[in-house]
């Protein structure tokens, strides 16, 4: 099959507005991407997964050995053309192809970052790990999930997904930002159990909650007239009603907090322009863990997020040289 998908992305844009209340909820909610999924892959790949009675379902694109329709026949979903263009310039065009998938082929679980959404941001990601023979499950990102709990509420939703309906098969995870917090704490509990993952990757990680939240809401005020009447207290406040609400730890959403929940097996990625995740305070960080830091020149946080070929070579080649990809196509 040969589709072909064009994004355009001109700019992420805040709309802040209103008191306190209503600029945490904007912030709970803040979702650039949103209009921008592609229903192909909701209609095709999309699941819900509900297994509490006092726990809310949760949507998730599952990229595993997939049809669609044409013309009332049925056919198999074996390759994908897929073009992005960012800010009118291209960024990135490729067509996958994809094996068959075995009962036993790896699972790779992809937690996406803050603002981003499984059927659009995830899917240049989630397209090139089903290439390499893994079955995907790709998780909605923390804006998504009602109640907002920084991505940490589909956490229960994926253990319960590894240890239902993959039970055999190798666990990896891969993560965008914020989504860090919920691949360290999936595999916290998941070694609960005595399973753990294989290894992971882990691309431009948030350092810290509160610190890249100013440093992005500072940014955005100084380039657009409409964020300057809202001042410094009044964000803090609105940081501050989210950390109530959620009843989060601020320093459990730091990195190195969470850097001892790694797995042993750990690809870094970090982008040369990236003021969220700088690769020098990365670089200092990892300095006592055995993860391994790739640092990509000309990249910013947002674009290393939407691994195009130049993050999709790096991640690969790590997954070769580890003997981790899997051991043929399935």
């Amino acid at each position: 099959m040969r589709r072909q998908l064009k994004i355009w992305v001109f700019g992420i844009t805040f709309l802040l507005t209103g008191c306190t209340s209503q600029l945490a909820n904007r912030i709970e909610t803040y979702s650039p991407m949103r209009n921008m999924q592609p229903s192909f892959f909701d209609d095709m790949l999309g699941k819900e997964h509900c297994y509490k009675a006092d726990s809310p379902c949760l949507d998730y694109l599952s990229f595993g050995n997939a049809e669609y329709q044409v013309g009332g026949e049925q056919q198999p979903f074996d390759s994908f053309q897929w073009s992005l263009t960012l800010n009118e310039a291209a960024f990135d065009d490729v067509e996958f192809n994809f094996p068959t998938l075995g009962p036993t082929a790896p699972v790779i679980f992809l937690f996406p970052g803050y603002g981003m959404t499984a059927t659009a941001a995830m899917v240049p990601a989630g397209l090139y790990f089903r290439s390499l023979g893994f079955h995907v499950v790709a998780m909605p990102g923390p804006t998504e999930q009602r109640p907002f709990q920084f991505g940490l509420g589909g956490v229960e939703h994926a253990l319960e997904l590894a240890t239902a309906q993959f039970t055999e098969q190798v666990l990896y995870a891969y993560s965008v930002s914020m989504g860090v917090l919920a691949l360290t704490e999936f595999e916290r509990q998941l070694n609960a159990l005595n399973r753990g993952l294989e290894a992971a990757i882990v691309s431009a990680p948030m350092v810290d909650f509160r610190a890249n939240a100013v440093t992005l809401f500072s940014a955005q005020r100084a380039q657009d007239w409409r964020y300057r009447w809202i001042g410094n207290e009044s964000f803090d406040s609105a940081l501050d009603e989210i950390f109530i609400r959620t009843q989060m730890n601020e320093r459990n959403l730091q990195l190195v907090e969470r850097l001892p929940l790694l797995p042993r097996r750990t690809l870094v990625i970090s982008a040369e322009n990236d003021k969220i995740a700088p690769p020098d305070e990365l670089a200092t960080l990892l300095e006592d863990w055995p993860a391994q830091l790739v640092e990509l020149s000309d990249m910013g946080h947002i674009t290393l997020g939407l691994a195009n070929q130049q993050v999709r070579d790096v991640m690969g080649n790590w997954l070769s040289e580890n003997d981790l990809l899997p051991l043929q196509p399935q």
